[in-house]
Order: C-alpha cells, then sequence, then structure tokens
C-alpha cells in the first residue's frame, strides 16, 4: 500500500492507528497502522479481498507518535486473544482496543476516515454501500436500553471525549438539555456531518452500548 504525506501535525513517521470492525466478523478486530493518510485505501483493499462478504468498518483511526511501537504493544497486549500468528486479526471486543488507543496523544480521524473508507469502497465497487445499507436494516432491531438493561436515569460516557449522556428513554439520552438518539448525540459530540453507528463510542459501567446490544440481540449484528 502507498502511504500519503501525514498532515496531522505529527511527523510522518508517527504514523497512525487503526482497528476495524467487519459485521461478517462479529466478536473480532483487525488493529494495524499506516504511516500517512491511506487508512481508506487499506480498508478497500481488504473489503475487496475473496471471501469478505461486508466491507471492513473503522472503529478508531488516530495519530499517535510512534504507530510502529503502539502497534507492537497492542499485539502484544491482546496476543492471547489472537486468532492467527501470521495476521493483525484478535477475538476482543473493540472497545477494549479503542480506549487504549484513544489514551495516546494524538489526533482522532475516525469521524472523517469513517467517510472516506465508504466513498473508497463504493467508488471500488459501485452499490456496496447501499447493499450495506440494506443488510443492515433487515437485521438489527432499534437499539432499546431498557431491553439491554440500562436503566434509565444511567449515564453513559463518550470514549474520545469523556463527555457524558444521561438515558431519559428507552430509545433516547439527554446530552446537553437536548434529548435526543444516541446516535444523534455521537454526531454532536463529534463533530461529523453524518450518523453513524453509536454503539462503541459510548460506554455504560465500562462495557460499551455495542457490546451491550450484541448481548441482547446476540443474532443480529450492529445497532442503531
Amino acid at each position: 500500500m502507498q502511504d500519503h504525506q501525514n498532515t496531522t501535525g505529527y511527523e510522518p513517521a508517527g504514523g497512525i492507528i487503526y482497528v476495524l470492525t467487519n459485521d461478517a466478523m462479529p466478536g473480532m478486530v483487525k488493529i494495524g497502522r499506516t504511516s500517512g493518510e491511506g487508512v481508506e485505501r487499506r480498508v478497500a483493499e481488504l473489503s475487496r479481498a475473496t471471501g469478505v462478504p461486508l466491507p471492513f468498518k473503522v472503529a478508531v483511526a488516530r495519530t499517535v507518535h510512534d504507530a510502529h511501537k503502539v502497534e507492537k504493544a497492542l499485539h502484544i497486549a491482546f496476543g492471547p486473544d489472537r486468532v492467527n500468528p501470521s495476521r493483525e486479526f484478535f477475538s476482543i471486543s473493540e472497545h477494549r482496543a479503542v480506549a487504549i488507543i484513544n489514551a495516546f496523544p494524538g489526533d482522532d480521524l475516525t469521524p472523517q476516515t469513517e467517510r472516506a473508507v465508504e466513498r473508497e469502497v463504493e467508488a471500488a465497487e459501485p452499490g456496496t454501500m447501499a447493499a450495506v445499507k440494506t443488510f443492515e436494516k433487515k437485521r438489527r432491531p432499534p437499539l432499546n436500553f431498557e431491553e439491554m438493561g440500562v436503566p434509565l436515569g444511567s449515564t453513559l460516557i463518550h470514549v474520545a471525549s469523556g463527555e457524558t449522556v444521561e438515558v431519559v428513554e428507552a430509545k433516547k439520552v439527554l446530552l446537553r438539555g437536548e434529548m435526543v438518539s444516541l446516535t444523534m448525540a455521537q454526531r454532536i459530540v463529534s463533530g461529523a456531518p453524518y450518523a453513524v453507528q453509536p454503539g462503541r463510542h459510548w460506554l455504560f459501567n465500562g462495557t460499551s452500548i455495542g457490546d451491550l446490544y450484541e448481548a441482547t440481540y446476540p443474532h443480529v449484528g450492529g445497532e442503531e
């Protein structure tokens, strides 16, 4: 893969650490790095691989001072959960890796990278994102806090920023005095101009909402 010049203020050798997920591989993540702003190209390459029915998604993409060292440390830390010694896939909850990566100083590139990945995947294989959305709508019931065991009045913590919301209805939270869906809360907090799945970005008692969702609805993947 040909990496691009890094314009985030860090040295190009610093690089970007990323975590990828795939709805066709629940409970598994890929942890990798790139020395430039080419995460979307790497994701598109992986998504085009034979035998991968759905494209990969970006759980986190972050600039770090030394991507090689951070990646190596993560691979050691999650070594017991590595699926194959010659592959960068780990059988872990994505929020475990995301929480550690977000603890390193750097710039969070996740929102813009998610969007860039969608564009890259769609350009490589037109119609892919429409197929993904159709698949997701068929498989995913709406997120319901009460069904997931999250009581009304509970506090959810945003992984990247530490901002909190209060659960006020089965499908609504209170953010900055406004009652919104968790999807909208994620959009507001991240500053993204588009909606992204929020589950991986919010924690309840140390567990991601995405993990709670999958535990509640074990035969489906993702969250609204």
